[in-house]
This record gives C-alpha cells, structure tokens and sequence, in this order.
C-alpha cells in the first residue's frame, strides 16, 4: 500500500529510490562475489599397445589430468576410460 501511495506521489523519485534501498539491504554482509566451483571430466584413452607402453598410457594421461586441473583450480568430478 505504501509503495501504491509512492508511485501515485511520484510515478518515477519515490518508487526508485524505495526499491534501491530494498537492493541495498539484500546484499550480502560481506559484498564479496560468489564464485561457484570449476569442475572438469577426465577422458582417457588409448588405441594401440604402443600408446599404452609409453608416456600416453592411461596413468600418465590421468596423471597430466590431475596435475592440470591442480594448477588452475579445477575438481576432478568424472573419469571416463577407453582402452581401445
């Protein structure tokens, strides 16, 4: 009622101004940005005997993975396997 009574004063001063001071005191006390957490799927995979004996065997590309994501912040949440 008393935002009707505002917008009836003033369509355009009173209204606005009510409605920031609404947006200000819905913030959050400490103003800080929510950031939300980065998350990433490993897929691995190899197609020959020779892959898998050298440094693109499944460990080592889990391993390349894993280091990866440590290095920008990234969680592992998934592991898809293909050993051809």
């Amino acid at each position: 009622m008393l935002q009707a009574r505002c917008q009836s004063d003033n369509p355009r001063g009173k209204s606005q101004a009510m409605n920031l001071e609404l947006r200000k005191s819905n913030r959050s006390k400490t103003d800080e940005p929510v950031v939300a957490e980065q998350r990433a799927c490993g897929y691995f995979r190899v197609s020959t005997g020779r892959q898998a004996e050298s440094d693109l065997s499944i460990p080592d590309q889990r391993k390349q993975v894993l280091d990866h994501c440590a290095a920008r912040g990234l969680k592992l949440v998934a592991e898809y396997i293909d050993a051809g």
